[in-house]
């Protein structure tokens, strides 16, 4: 039963710097519009932009800056685009439909006009002429299917004359149209939706360097040193078991779930309020949280921590003591606490998700295990009151 107390108390301090860094990385996401820049890729990768320039790097580069800034330009992305404290802010998600805006829009503004096609007398209304009015944007398209589905949206607009194709009965002509507008737009919203699935993916594994980055920040703010957590969590069985009924709390109360929801709510807040808001969170977080971490568990830079890598005592500190510490203070030492930084920089990029469920199910396990006890055993408590 120590062993998993010693388990489950090492799980919630990697939860507790977790959700700080989450709440972190989602302040830097807002500032950074990373999730706006992933939906920019995303859209070129459908699109297949660097089909323009599959020659160098550097022109696929360029291809991709000239492909962002058409799409900026766009009425429908400028819409939805944003400034936060000086910054642009770009669009997180956008819609099948708002997408197909975009293109249309883009279509309209880039599209070269070729030869007509031969005139045959005639006409299918499935047919998609090559040489009316194609885009460069979809000149280099492999896709051929999404390269039709995108002409045959593209041409349901007036502006767009269909040379070669005679009048049929009107009626009939527009229904056939519409249909085909209608399915061209289905199947391209399907696209759309897969790449959007793939985006997300990319999203999780861009940021997970990101949370490693973040993560070292915040082992070495509080000297969140695995190590040393897991030699005061064996030393001190008080401070233990005060750790294991914070950590219980904090399963019972779903707190984890609060903070990640608060930290989703700031996202959505005006300019003026959200950098207010983000810091607010994190304060109270580290003050309602951390901080109340009992002392001895290694959370927060001791005299010994601090001399060790600073090389600095405390004015208080005798000189017994700074004898000692000063014997006792090897590079190993210095290695070992880096390392010790390193694991949990590594365990807080699983993400506070990750560690939560892991508390849920290990403190379920430990709860499970507990003997009720008998009626002798009772008794005997009773009597033992005051």
């Amino acid at each position: 039963m120590e062993t998993l107390e010693i388990i489950i108390g090492i799980v919630f301090v990697y939860l507790l710097v977790s959700l700080l860094a989450t709440i972190l990385q989602e302040l830097w996401a807002s500032l950074t519009s990373l999730r706006g820049k992933m939906l920019l890729k995303a859209l070129a990768k459908l699109l297949e932009v660097e089909n323009n320039s599959p020659l160098t790097r550097g022109a696929k580069e360029k291809a991709f800056v000239e492909f962002r800034r058409k799409v900026e330009n766009s009425k429908v992305y400028r819409k939805y685009s944003d400034r936060y404290l000086g910054l642009k802010q770009l669009p997180s998600y956008l819609s099948a439909d708002q997408v197909t805006s975009i293109i249309q829009e883009m279509l309209e503004k880039d599209k070269q006009v070729a030869a007509p096609p031969p005139e045959t007398g005639e006409r299918s209304i499935e047919f998609v002429p090559q040489a009316t009015t194609q885009p460069a944007l979809l000149q280099s398209m492999e896709q051929e299917d999404l390269r039709k589905q995108l002409m045959i949206i593209h041409r349901q607009s007036p502006a767009v004359p269909v040379p070669g194709e005679r009048s049929i009965i009107n009626g009939e002509e527009t229904a056939i149209k519409e249909d085909l507008v209608a399915t061209a737009k289905k199947a391209f919203r399907q696209q759309y939706d897969e790449i959007m699935d793939r985006a997300t993916d990319w999203y999780k594994r861009g940021i997970q360097w990101s949370l490693i980055v973040i993560g070292l920040l915040i082992a070495f703010a509080f000297d969140a040193d695995t190590f040393k957590i897991y030699s005061n969590l064996t030393s001190n069985p008080s401070a233990r078991r005060e750790l294991l009924t914070l950590a219980e709390d904090f399963a019972e109360n779903d707190r984890a779930t609060l903070y990640l929801d608060s930290a989703k709510q700031i996202k959505v807040m005006e300019d003026t309020l959200r950098a207010a808001a983000y810091r607010k969170l994190v304060d109270e977080y580290i003050i309602d949280q951390i901080k109340t971490v009992p002392s001895p568990i290694g959370l927060g830079w001791d005299a010994d921590s601090r001399y060790l890598i600073f090389g600095f005592h405390d004015q208080e500190d005798t000189p017994e003591v700074i004898r000692k510490r000063e014997a006792d203070a090897t590079p190993w030492l210095v290695i070992q606490k880096v390392f010790g930084w390193i694991v949990t920089a590594l365990a807080i990029s699983l993400g506070a998700p990750f560690w939560f469920d892991l508390l849920k199910k290990l403190i379920s396990i430990r709860n499970a295990g507990n003997r009720p006890q008998t009626a002798v055993e009772k008794e005997k408590d009773v009597r033992e009151e005051p």
